[in-house]
């Protein structure tokens, strides 16, 4: 059996959405939350690059595999988010 790259790794996680949804929705939803309880307003683009951000420090102090899945998962929702993408394209099963 062949081995996925963990590039096609996240894209099936983030097409598929895990059970949780529509990923560039739910950071839309996220950002909602945080503008209200901080009384400022934060994008679905922000919210993404926080956890970008903690991805990064986690992998810093300590490498696991899931540190970088996430990180490539968060960028290709970013990528989503600032190009306006609503529904993330279901990726056919490799």
């Amino acid at each position: 059996m062949k081995k996925k790259s963990i590039l096609a790794e996240a894209d099936e996680i983030v097409s598929d959405g895990r059970g949780y949804g529509d990923p560039v929705e739910t950071f839309e939803h996220i950002a909602e939350i945080v503008s209200a309880i901080k009384k400022k307003e934060f994008t679905a683009d922000d919210c993404c690059l926080v956890l970008m951000v903690m991805k990064l420090v986690r992998e810093e102090q300590f490498h696991k595999k899931d540190n970088l899945l996430d990180l490539v998962g968060y960028t290709r929702i970013r990528y989503d988010i600032r190009k306006g993408v609503k529904k993330v394209a279901r990726s056919p099963r490799l």
